[in-house]
């Protein structure tokens, strides 16, 4: 995620013509487009896109892949887009919009392969709960209110920061221990 927003920033003019084979939806959402890629298309990976992120149903084969080998916790997947989704219906009032927040841009390769990594991440259950929600409620306050459509590297790293303070509020008491104050 670091190396990304750094290239965004660094050469954004660049990566953009090399990873981007057209408008993205969340772009053309931003630029109130109402022309989007059918969801079919979408899932397919037939829709402009960086590299990786594009084809749903391949990201999707294999977090469950990963769910299923027990190496991620379904559960932070499941809320980082459920809170992208939610969100989006919030805000938008609309079902479609919300789709399209999921379906688009990297919300699918960060729920299943990015707020999933080991060394960056809270370490017991609940935080990581907390993190994929906090994630997902940074992705939607840049991708509404920022000027960039995107939103989920830079809600990554951010969160990443408070890692410390989410694993602190989080940490189970052991039993009979009184929790610290």
């Amino acid at each position: 995620a670091t190396a990304r927003v750094f290239l965004l920033v660094a050469f954004p003019v660049a990566l953009g013509a090399d990873v981007v084979a057209g408008a993205t939806p969340l772009a053309l959402m931003k630029a109130n487009v109402t022309e989007l890629p059918s969801v079919i298309d979408m899932l397919l990976g037939n829709r402009g896109g960086a590299i990786g992120e594009t084809c749903i149903i391949a990201l999707v084969l294999g977090g469950l892949y990963l769910i299923i080998r027990r190496v991620i916790a379904w559960e932070v997947p499941v809320t980082y887009m459920a809170t992208v989704f939610v969100l989006s219906i919030i805000v938008k009032q609309d079902i479609t919009v919300a789709l399209y927040q999921v379906l688009g841009g990297g919300t699918v390769i960060a729920a299943f392969f990015m707020i999933t990594d080991y060394v960056s991440t809270p370490v017991n259950k609940l935080g990581k709960i907390v993190f994929a929600f906090g994630c997902g409620v940074i992705t939607m306050l840049i991708r509404f209110w920022g000027s960039y459509p995107e939103g989920v590297s830079y809600a990554i790293i951010i969160s990443n920061m408070l890692v410390p303070l989410i694993e602190k509020v989080t940490l189970p008491v052991a039993f009979g221990k009184e929790a610290k104050k």
